[in-house]
């Protein structure tokens, strides 16, 4: 079930193989392999810079042939913790179920408009408070912070169940033809059941609400400066409800450093506003796009006179090691570029070996004319 590693194990190669030639023309060069890129960038993160003279960066580290990045989202992680109470509750107990969500990855996918579990939980909330009185018990939505979540289960106690799973049934239906074109499978089950679980006091409800409620979910903000690319965004991955306390993990990007941390802070405001504690850690620098790039500007000259066609500039809405380099050397210029790997991060990853062909050929191209 392992992956084939060509992200990024591609880069190694192409590194290892010009650092073993006597043949390759090239400038003085700095190679530069990083550990730990995919579980926080520690490795970028920790390195010394101040042994590095180059001011010229290829991140060999895209997945796109004809595709040179030159920006991405800078962010940081947010914890909200909140301990709450459970009383003894003479109410009903309904059980409800969301499945069949696309999801997909809360960077790249995030402008799809495709649904959040996390989002639906907390809009069949607000339809039924405003309904009856209602008790949250337990619930659970995702558990991996960087991925659109696309299921969740909930316990809630009720004043009436009969009316309460009118409510939902309703709602579903606004929900599937809502999200038809996007997440044509979302499943909604409800059903009344008997439960030795006590609900949270109804304090406790009001402050979970409040939180839920009160929390942006999805895009904040588009760029201007590229077309259908997003600036800002924040993601609820993991969100529940257990033994006795609120756990909620949110993942922020966005291609502006000053965004990001207000985005944070206003989402951290929320929290302690109503009785929870908030933690901002795993902070990473975006990487701002350079319209005055003399080598992204010269590696698409060289693209076009080896292949007679234009290469895309593109920014993205993740992170990459470009982002910690062009922060800690001043002067930095920087694009990140690869051959096509195919479903990465899965065991049906692939590398397009004529891509990998005419990548190489291109690298060596620039490295000449450098």
């Amino acid at each position: 079930g392992t992956t084939l590693g060509g992200d990024d194990g591609i880069a190694l190669a192409y590194g290892l193989a010009i650092l073993d030639s006597n043949k390759i023309k090239h400038p003085r060069l700095e190679v530069i392999f990083t550990v730990c890129e995919e579980v926080g960038m520690d490795g970028a993160r920790g390195l010394d810079t101040s042994y590095i003279t180059g001011k010229k960066l290829i991140n060999i580290d895209s997945e796109e042939e004809g595709v040179l990045t030159v920006g991405c989202a800078g962010g940081g992680r947010i914890s909200v913790n909140l301990s709450v109470k459970r009383e003894e509750c003479n109410y009903s107990h309904v059980f409800l179920s969301v499945s069949g969500l696309l999801g997909g990855h809360s960077g790249s996918d995030i402008n799809l408009g495709r649904a959040s579990s996390y989002s639906l939980l907390v809009r069949i909330y607000k339809a039924i408070y405003e309904k009856m009185d209602m008790r949250f018990v337990e619930f659970s939505t995702g558990n991996l912070i960087n991925v659109i979540s696309n299921s969740a289960v909930a316990e809630i106690a009720v004043a009436n169940a009969g009316d309460c799973i009118r409510i939902i049934e309703e709602l579903t239906d606004e929900i599937k033809e809502e999200y038809k074109e996007t997440d044509s499978k979302i499943t909604i089950k409800v059903e009344e059941k008997e439960s030795g679980m006590m609900p949270l006091t109804q304090e406790d409800t009001i402050k979970v609400s409040t939180i839920l409620a009160s929390m942006p979910q999805g895009v904040i903000r588009m760029s201007y400066d590229f077309e259908d690319a997003v600036e800002t965004s924040i993601n609820w991955g993991v969100c529940e409800v257990k033994n006795d306390v609120l756990v909620m993990k949110g993942l922020v990007r966005s291609q502006l450093d000053d965004r990001a941390y207000e985005l944070l802070n206003r989402v951290s405001w929320i929290a302690k506003g109503n009785g929870a504690k908030a933690e901002i850690d795993s902070n990473y620098p975006a990487w701002q796009y350079n319209k005055e790039s003399v080598l992204c500007s010269r590696m698409c000259s060289i693209y076009k006179e080896l292949f007679d066609k234009e290469e895309k500039i593109e920014v993205i809405h993740a992170g990459l090691e470009c982002g910690f380099f062009v922060d800690k050397i001043e002067g930095l210029d920087a694009v990140s570029m690869g051959p096509d790997i195919l479903d990465i991060h899965t065991s049906n990853e692939r590398l397009d070996i004529e891509s990998v062909g005419r990548t190489w050929d291109f690298l060596l191209r620039v490295l000449e004319e450098s």
